[in-house]
């Protein structure tokens, strides 16, 4: 199964409507946005990037489990020498001291490198979907439609009203690529470190 890492949400600038509203309707058309997305040439190129990008973000969470595993049976093992009188207290007390400082690092650079990747992703859908607006308003005019209708909101629908396609062919010619790099996000209060699963 061919996993999307791009999900289109309802698009503000776009007119679509819902089912009910299509039954007061004689001119619909429909388009599956999720569509437009991921079969562009911006969002397969994107998409490439991005799951690149989650690779090394696996790749990460695995290494750190690993990491935190090591120092912890090493935590252990020191535990077992304060026991038996071979080390300090105070000594083992540091070195777990600087074990969590050190944790607690490695998650919050973890999780700020999750959610990079979450804006990334929302980034990219949010150019697609701007650049698609004026497409999908132009082919209903070309095609004398009332509105344009998510095809997620019927149940069935003739092909001819499906403009999919022809809305993923003109974006390919007038938006071919977009960025996965989002501006800058504004300062959030810390919150409590999440770890990696193990």
């Amino acid at each position: 199964m061919k996993t999307h890492f791009l999900k289109a949400a309802a698009v503000a600038a776009v007119v679509l409507a819902s089912a009910p509203a299509v039954a007061q309707q004689a001119s619909v058309l429909v388009v599956n946005l999720d569509r437009v997305v991921n079969e562009s040439a911006a969002g397969r190129a994107a998409g490439t990037e991005l799951k690149a990008k989650a690779e090394a973000i696996s790749a990460k969470d695995k290494s750190l489990a690993e990491k935190f595993k090591t120092e912890e049976d090493a935590l252990t093992k020191q535990k077992d020498s304060v026991e038996k009188g071979i080390m300090q207290p105070a000594q083992f007390e540091a070195n777990v001291r600087g074990y969590q400082e050190r944790r607690n690092k490695d998650i919050q650079d973890f999780n700020k490198l999750r959610v990079d990747f979450q804006r990334s992703q929302a980034y990219v859908v949010e150019q697609i979907t701007a650049g698609a607006a004026p497409i999908i308003q132009e082919v209903m005019r070309e095609r004398g439609a009332s509105l344009v209708v998510k095809e997620g909101a019927l149940e069935a629908f003739s092909n001819t009203l499906d403009i999919t396609s022809t809305v993923v062919q003109r974006l390919d010619q007038k938006l071919p690529k977009v960025s996965t790099t989002p501006p800058p996000a504004p300062a959030q209060p810390a919150t409590p470190a999440t770890p990696p699963k193990k």
